[in-house]
């Protein structure tokens, strides 16, 4: 097993779209239509085990008032499996995601599923998803007219564990 991260901008074209539409995980935000459209700002990447694209993720840099958080912009892609990966396929990419928020300076990741969704095998958990298996926790984000649930996962990665800890407790 080789497992391997790779920006979309180094994935051909035709390799990817032809993952998306075979996926059933896929949705049309991870077109690569889509994503070339905000290019600039995309740190999307395909997740190859050998020369096979196994999964794509899509993200964004996207700059908030409070700074800049990775997350999704033209609607709740995220990570889109085949099935039968590896089982420490999960643990792998939280750990590629940290990375990318180091390196574009993000002081939180964000993540969420489409409404439409499939989530678990054969129960309504959201946990059983791939964003529970992450690590990311439902919360409440505001939807224009109403609070809808969605996954997310606030990473401050300025502090230390033992810092992060001590706030909680402290709070």
């Amino acid at each position: 097993m080789n497992i391997r991260f790779l920006p979309f901008q180094e994935v051909p074209s035709q390799q990817w779209s032809q993952f998306v539409d075979d996926c059933e995980e896929c949705w049309v935000y991870h077109k690569s239509e889509l994503i070339n459209i905000n290019l600039n700002d995309s740190r999307s990447f395909a997740i190859c085990n050998d020369k096979k694209i196994i999964g794509v993720c899509v993200l964004y840099v996207n700059k908030l008032f409070l700074g800049r958080v990775l997350g999704s912009r033209t609607g709740p892609a995220g990570l889109a499996l085949k099935k039968n990966v590896p089982k420490n396929i999960h643990s792998l990419v939280f750990e590629y995601l940290q990375y990318l928020a180091r390196e574009n300076n993000c002081l939180a990741i964000e993540m969420s599923l489409c409404g439409l969704a499939k989530i678990g095998s054969s129960s309504s958990n959201y946990l059983s998803s791939h964003l529970g298996k992450l690590g990311f926790c439902i919360g409440l984000r505001y939807f224009g007219t109403d609070y809808l649930p969605s996954f997310t996962s606030i990473i401050y990665l300025c502090n230390s564990y033992e810092d992060i800890s001590r706030d909680f407790y402290d709070s």
